[in-house]
C-alpha cells in the first residue's frame, strides 16, 4: 500500500507540472499499467472526425458493430498507450466512433463502464480475433466525465489475467 501510495504521490506531482496533454495522459497510462499490472493502458479524448475520408478504418467498414454512424461527428482519437502497445497511430484503433464498439459505446453513455473478465467469450468485445491474438482475458474500460460535464474521452484498461 505504501508503495502504491508513493507512485500516485508521484504522479500527480507530475500531472501539476507544466506539460503537454499527450505527455500527462501518457504519464497516467503509464503508471496504470503498472500500478494495475495490465498487458496496457489506454486513453482515447473525444474530437471531431478527422481521418473519415482519409483512411479511417470505421469509415470503410461493412461490419455494422464497427462502423461510423456519423462521418465527421464526434470520435475518439488515441491520445495516450503504455504497456506492450506504446503507440497510438498506425492501428485501426485509433480512432473509434461514439457508439462503436465497446469503447465507442462508453463514450456514448450507452456503458459509463465496462468490465470483463472472460473477453474471449463476451459478445460486447467487438474483435474476437484480436483478443485471442493477444491473449487477454480481461477489459476494463471507463468513461472519463467531470461530475455534471459532459465526456471527456476512454480509459481503457487490457490483462491477460483475470
Amino acid at each position: 500500500t505504501a508503495r502504491l501510495q508513493k507512485e500516485v504521490n508521484h504522479l500527480q506531482q507530475e500531472l501539476l507540472g507544466p506539460g503537454e496533454l499527450a505527455g500527462k495522459l501518457t504519464k497516467i497510462t503509464a503508471a496504470a499499467a503498472r500500478l494495475f499490472d495490465v498487458d496496457f493502458c489506454r486513453i482515447w479524448v473525444v474530437r471531431r472526425g478527422d481521418l473519415c475520408g482519409a483512411g479511417c478504418a470505421h469509415a470503410s467498414t461493412d461490419d455494422e458493430a464497427g462502423a461510423c454512424a456519423v462521418p465527421g461527428g464526434e470520435c475518439l482519437h488515441l491520445m495516450a498507450s503504455s504497456g506492450r502497445y506504446a503507440y497510438v497511430d498506425g492501428s485501426a484503433r485509433r480512432r473509434v466512433p461514439f457508439g462503436s464498439c465497446t469503447i465507442g459505446r462508453i463514450a456514448a453513455g450507452v456503458e459509463y463502464k465496462y468490465l470483463s473478465n472472460q473477453v474471449t467469450d463476451d459478445p460486447c468485445v467487438h474483435d474476437q480475433e484480436w483478443v485471442r491474438e493477444l491473449g487477454l482475458v480481461s477489459f476494463a474500460g471507463y468513461q472519463l466525465r467531470p461530475s455534471g460535464g459532459a465526456t471527456l474521452g476512454v480509459m481503457a484498461l487490457f490483462s491477460k489475467h483475470p
